[in-house]
């Protein structure tokens, strides 16, 4: 099933949230389409934390996420999760 359609709300309570997202979207070696490449799934990942509300979450990507080019993006998603309750490192 594509995450698209995934109810996270079917994991409400889960104590961790943790995923590997694509990185091809920010990497070097990608098309550098960031936050606008369809294959960025981290709106689908903050969905999945929004919705189980786990005690922690931990997930993977790209070192090049917090290079200048999707700096500001990188500070988005740091928000939304600040936003709900979490300390971000």
């Amino acid at each position: 099933e594509s995450v698209e359609r995934v109810d996270f709300r079917e994991y409400k309570g889960a104590s961790l949230v943790c995923g590997g997202l694509p990185c091809t979207p920010f990497s070097v070696g990608g098309k550098h389409g960031g936050e606008d490449d369809p294959r960025n799934l981290w709106p689908h990942a903050i969905r999945a934390v929004r919705e189980v509300e786990p005690d922690a979450f931990l997930f993977e990507n790209s070192a090049m996420m917090a290079s200048k080019r999707h700096a500001a993006y990188l500070q988005t998603l740091i928000q939304s999760l600040e936003q709900l309750g979490f300390t971000v490192s």
